[in-house]
């Protein structure tokens, strides 16, 4: 079994066994742990629902004659003498994303 599916099944597990705890007579220190895990494996699941991966390539028009290639040109200069003939003001920035609120801290 790999890493991914034994994490999810114990996940399952623990939301089951924590869900047949509330049904118990626990003592305060049992308690308070149970509502430690309880409240980990909230954020856990509910974090992890939500996560989304992005890919972001730059990309970069290399078809049309910049001002600096033409500048290079009439100067008699090859393209080895320009970086890849790249134009700084056409690569677009990465996008951003915001960062999810943090529920605040539990005193348990």
């Amino acid at each position: 079994m790999d890493r991914s599916k034994a994490l999810d099944q114990l996940l399952a597990e623990l939301e089951t066994f924590l869900k047949l705890l509330d049904n118990e007579n626990l003592s305060l220190s049992a308690l308070a742990k149970k509502c430690v895990l309880s409240d980990l494996l909230h954020n856990i699941i509910s974090s992890s629902a939500g996560e989304e991966e992005y890919i972001y390539m730059n990309k970069v028009l290399l078809g049309e004659t910049t001002a600096t290639e033409k500048k290079a040109l009439e100067k008699g200069l090859d393209h080895g003498d320009i970086p890849n003939g790249i134009e700084f003001r056409k690569i677009t920035p990465a996008p951003q994303k915001s960062l999810p609120q943090l529920p605040p801290t539990k005193v348990v």
